[in-house]
C-alpha cells in the first residue's frame, strides 16, 4: 500500500511500518537497532498547519505485517516526517500493539495528543464523501467552489472548523482572484452539491441585504431570525442569526458587587435616604449552570429577562463585547445562551470566532 493510493485514513492514529528509505535513513541513524533495521514503526496524525505527519517510534526488522522485531525507542531524539516525503513508499499496517509494547511509546504518543482537535473537526475526518475534495497532504483542507452573481465560480482551499446539519464551516485559506466580498482568513459556510452525477462543494457568497442600526435596535429582527432558525434549521437561517448577532447590542444581567464598607452603609441607611458609594462598584455577569456546564446569558431586550431579571442590574453591550466577557469569565463557559427563558438559542464557544470574522451588514 502507498499513501498516494490509500489516502490518510489507514494511517490515521494507526501503527504502520515504512521501509528504511534514504529519506528516513538520514534521520534515524542515532536510533537503537539502526544497524540491523530495514524499516521504522510510525504513528500517523494530523497537524492542522503542516498536514499529515508520521511520528517515528523506533527502528524495525520486518518481513511482513505479522513478522517484525521492534527495537527500543530513542530516549534522546524525536523525529517527525511529513507524509509527502514518503507518500510513494510501500507501507504495512500492523494493527494494534500489545499494551506492554505501547507503554514504551506512551510519552511520545502523549505529545501527539497536543494536536487533537474539536469533536466536530474529528468527525469531519471520517466523512468519506469529502475525500475527493481533500488536499492529499492536508486532510482538513478541502477545495470549495465559491459562487457569486456576476462572477466566475472559483475554487478556493478551505480548512474545516465546524459542522452543522445543513452545512460545514471553514476558514478561507487563500485570497480569491475576484472580489467575492470574502478574504483569506474569513469564515465561510459550504455544502455538498450534486447534479446529474457531478459533485462539488459550494459556498454561496452573494451578499446579504444591508441593515441599519435602527433595524436592530429593538431586538425584534434578531428574535424573528431565531424563531425562523428553530422552524427551519439550515445553513441559511443559521448564518442569518450569526450575521445579526455580529452587529447587535444585547442585554446582560449582572450582580452588583460593592465593598463591605458600602454594604454596611446601605444596611444602615433609612428608606428614601440618598446614598453615595465611597468605593468602586463592580458589575459581574450572572452565569447559568446546567448539567455541570456553564452558560453566559444574554437577552435581546431587558424585557426578555422577565422575573429573572428583577434580581439583577442590566447592562447593554455589543454582542462582540459579550463574547469577550464570556471568554474572560473565571468559569469555563460552554456557550452563550440568548433569551434563556423564552425562545432561546445556544451559541457554542466554537462559533465565537466565526461571528467575530463575519462582515458587518451595517
Amino acid at each position: 500500500m502507498k499513501y498516494t493510493e490509500t489516502g490518510f485514513r489507514p494511517l490515521y492514529h494507526k501503527y504502520c511500518i515504512f521501509p528504511l528509505s534514504e529519506t528516513i535513513r538520514d534521520v534515524v541513524k542515532e536510533y537503537p537497532g539502526y544497524d540491523y533495521a530495514n524499516g521504522v514503526l510510525t504513528y500517523g496524525y494530523i497537524d492542522r498547519e503542516t498536514g499529515f505527519r508520521l511520528e517515528i517510534l523506533c527502528c524495525v526488522q520486518y518481513t511482513d505485517s505479522d513478522h517484525y522485531l521492534l527495537s527500543n525507542p530513542s530516549k534522546d531524539v524525536r523525529t517527525v516526517i511529513q507524509i509527502g516525503a514518503v507518500a510513494d513508499e510501500e507501507y504495512l499496517c500492523v494493527g494494534d500493539l500489545e499494551d506492554y509494547v505501547k507503554e514504551e511509546y506512551e510519552e511520545i504518543i502523549d505529545m501527539v495528543h497536543s494536536y487533537d482537535v474539536s469533536e466536530e473537526v474529528e468527525e469531519s475526518r471520517s466523512f468519506k464523501f469529502l475525500d475527493e475534495f481533500r488536499n492529499e497532504l492536508y486532510p482538513d483542507d478541502v477545495l470549495v467552489l465559491t459562487v457569486k452573481e456576476g462572477l466566475t465560480p472559483e475554487g478556493c482551499w478551505v480548512r474545516i472548523t465546524d459542522l452543522y446539519e445543513e452545512c460545514i464551516l471553514g476558514t478561507l485559506l487563500n485570497e480569491p482572484n475576484q472580489d467575492f466580498g470574502f478574504h483569506e482568513g474569513d469564515s465561510i459556510a459550504f455544502f455538498l452539491y450534486e447534479n446529474e452525477g457531478n459533485r462539488c462543494l459550494i459556498s454561496d457568497m452573494n451578499e446579504s441585504k444591508k441593515l441599519t442600526a435602527e433595524d436592530l435596535e429593538d431586538g425584534s429582527m434578531l428574535c424573528d431570525a431565531i424563531k425562523l432558525f428553530h422552524e427551519r434549521p439550515n445553513n441559511g437561517t443559521l448564518f442569518h442569526v450569526l450575521e445579526l448577532l455580529r452587529d447587535s447590542y444585547i442585554w446582560i444581567p449582572c450582580n452588583v458587587i460593592v465593598s463591605e464598607k458600602d454594604q454596611k452603609n446601605m444596611e444602615e441607611a433609612s428608606i428614601g435616604m440618598e446614598l453615595q458609594f465611597e468605593e468602586d462598584v463592580r458589575l459581574i455577569p450572572d452565569i447559568l449552570m446546567s448539567d455541570d456546564d456553564y452558560y453566559f446569558p444574554v437577552f435581546t431586550t431587558d424585557r426578555e429577562m422577565g422575573e429573572y431579571g428583577q434580581h439583577f442590574s442590566k447592562v447593554e453591550k455589543h454582542f462582540l463585547e459579550a463574547i469577550a466577557l464570556a471568554r474572560a469569565n473565571e468559569k469555563d463557559i460552554k456557550s452563550i445562551v440568548i433569551n434563556a427563558f423564552t425562545e432561546s438559542m445556544v451559541i457554542d464557544c466554537e462559533l465565537f470566532e466565526v461571528i467575530e470574522n463575519l462582515k458587518s451588514r451595517l
